[in-house]
């Protein structure tokens, strides 16, 4: 269960229930009688529905503490609206609720495949696989037995002018001012161990986290994190990409993520989508970068992957005959011993418009 303020205007769970508070405040100093309505669809309810407020006034409202239950199971985005009125004007304010899975526990398992440590995170909907001697790399997100993910799992491959490239989802580590696509972590030592949930958390992540201390002579001082999350019988990833300066002068980096999703399909078959944009397999490349979010969707089955960040540096990059890939680049000006986050999470969902229900995770 998620309490949040509705000045937030969503609140996440993976419960079949949540909590949220609703404030109600004026800027002017006239006095009001006013009552909120407030409403949710597909089959939720929210208790109290009507609350009353019998002074309305700068520095004077109300604060109620609301009940939300969703139907059992069901995941997905609960859009609602608050609607204030008075006897002079009426205002609305939507919100939504994101369930994003079911309190489930997510297991982590350290394994071997082809001679190669793989670490699975299993959430009773889907397996992820991540390969910490490979790029390092997540090389699957098993749905249904389908590996959702393009990659070249044991051994690197080429992908259009680049080489080595590993597909997955793979973090990219590189001096400022490189262009160097595939990074260097592959060239670095990489440790893994198990993110579990958080007694009390409001949503559990748990998953992987890999770490990596560069040798490279323009990257010393500097610590790489990145962790794989999810959540029970969740369609989302979480990916946290941390750096950390270990010293007390500043330090520059350029940093990103590969996503090369297969989605069941012929990767060269996918379609890219982004806000206002649509690109279909064409010989023609393209990259649109500094988005909020891209897309890439398998037209025939509907199935789609979206990508979506709190920061607007998410990219959707048109290889042309070679495919359609999802991904971050940019540059990272660290003070001394600053910790910096990057977020990024990843959906799967039926088709692109139920993808979209998922946009609100850039505010969490």
């Amino acid at each position: 269960v998620n309490a949040l303020p509705f000045g937030t205007r969503l609140v996440a769970t993976v419960a079949d229930s949540a909590s949220a508070r609703l404030i109600v405040d004026s800027v002017s100093r006239r006095v009001y009688e006013a009552a909120v309505e407030v409403a949710i669809g597909r089959g939720a309810t929210v208790t109290p529905a009507v609350c009353e407020v019998a002074r309305l006034t700068r520095g004077e409202g109300a604060t109620s503490d609301l009940q939300i239950a969703l139907p059992l199971g069901v995941c997905g985005r609960f859009a609602g609206e608050a609607t204030l009125r008075s006897s002079l004007w009426e205002e609305r304010t939507p919100f939504e609720v994101l369930r994003l899975g079911t309190e489930r526990a997510v297991t982590v398992a350290r394994e071997e495949r082809e001679g190669q440590e793989v670490w699975r995170v299993d959430n009773g909907a889907g397996a992820l696989l991540v390969a910490p001697g490979f790029g390092p790399s997540m090389i699957a997100w098993e749905v249904d037995g389908v590996n959702m993910l393009r990659t070249n799992f044991p051994v690197p491959a080429g992908f259009s002018w680049m080489y080595p490239h590993f597909g997955g989802i793979y973090p990219q580590l590189l001096p400022a001012g490189s262009w160097v696509r595939e990074g260097y972590l592959f060239r670095e030592r990489i440790d893994a161990e198990e993110v579990y949930a958080v007694p009390g958390q409001a949503l559990p992540w748990a998953g992987v986290r890999l770490l990596s201390a560069p040798q490279h002579k323009d990257l010393l001082g500097l610590r790489a994190e990145v962790e794989f999350l999810t959540l029970g019988e969740s369609p989302v990833v979480k990916v946290v990409y941390r750096l950390r300066n270990l010293r007390p002068v500043e330090k520059r980096c350029r940093y990103g993520l590969a996503v090369v999703p297969a989605l069941g399909s012929d990767p060269r078959s996918l379609v890219a989508l982004g806000e206002g944009i649509v690109r279909r397999a064409s010989p023609w490349p393209a990259w649109v970068m500094d988005q909020r979010w891209a897309a890439v969707s398998n037209e025939t089955s509907g199935r789609t992957m979206l990508m979506v960040g709190a920061t607007a540096n998410v990219s959707m990059q048109d290889y042309g005959q070679f495919g359609r890939i999802l991904g971050v680049e940019d540059e990272a000006r660290l003070a001394g011993d600053e910790v910096r986050e990057n977020v990024y999470y990843l959906v799967l969902a039926d088709g692109p418009a139920q993808a979209r229900d998922y946009l609100g995770l850039a505010t969490l």
